[in-house]
């Protein structure tokens, strides 16, 4: 907090360039087989879903091990020196990392638009703006369990967004019946709002306001959750155990 925003930035940059090299190889080889014909019509689609890849895979990147890098490290002794609050640090620097991911993905949207337009294909902007809900979504449930669990926290969130999309896919929440399916629900990525969104956006509904505030809901709660467990680890007597590791 003593330092610039720009610098804090910049270091945080570089210290995930490793990670976010690997994270394009990986994507690049998914999205290939687009590539190999040579087919506008499939490099238009490839460059699409190497968007939404990113989208899925940015906040991951930059905003994995928040709070438990530091507490396994035992760089909590170094903000607990200074006259700030533990929460308040941890948001700060949660915002940073979201606002990187949000960054990489707008400039990624703009190559991306830049490389449609170059293949002489039509311009998709509103099924591409549609993927940017997944970088807050994601970056929020990363911090919230980054805050409860010191190691193996991005794993683990990887595994419940995974899990409850397959969910949500399969109808599988419905086998619990009421109530437990809807507290299950709430609990997972808010899909229908991510598609209400985006058929806003593509000019196929004309509901925005009721998708929004449930997106902005489902992000909210997990960032006031991340909090709490930031809060309980230095209050509850968890940040020493956690230092030791």
């Amino acid at each position: 907090m003593y330092m610039p925003l720009s610098r804090r930035v910049i270091l945080l940059v570089r210290s995930r360039v490793k990670a976010l090299t690997l994270m394009v190889l990986a994507i690049g080889t998914i999205a290939w087989p687009n590539f190999v014909d040579g087919e506008p019509t499939l490099l238009a689609v490839g460059l699409g879903d190497i968007f939404g890849f990113l989208c899925l895979a940015l906040p991951l990147v930059f905003a994995s091990g928040v709070v438990s890098g530091d507490f396994r490290r035992g760089m909590a002794r170094l903000w607990l020196q200074k006259p700030i609050g533990p929460v308040r640090f941890y948001l700060s620097r949660f915002l940073e990392g979201l606002l990187v991911s949000l960054v990489f993905a707008l400039l990624a949207l703009g190559a991306t638009r830049l490389g449609i337009a170059a293949l002489d294909q039509p311009d998709e902007i509103g099924r591409l703006l549609g993927y940017l809900p997944y970088v807050l979504i994601f970056a929020c449930v990363v911090f919230g369990f980054s805050s409860w669990i010191p190691r193996g926290s991005t794993l683990v969130a990887i595994g419940f967004l995974a899990a409850g999309v397959v969910a949500r896919e399969t109808g599988s929440t419905d086998l619990l019946g009421r109530p437990w399916n809807w507290l299950v629900e709430a609990l997972l990525v808010p899909m229908p709002a991510i598609r209400a969104f985006r058929d806003f956006l593509v000019g196929g509904s004309d509901a925005i306001w009721i998708p929004s505030a449930q997106i902005l809901a489902y992000s909210i709660g997990w960032t006031a959750l991340g909090a709490l467990g930031v809060w309980y680890t230095v209050n509850k007597g968890r940040l020493p155990h956690a230092e030791q590791s």
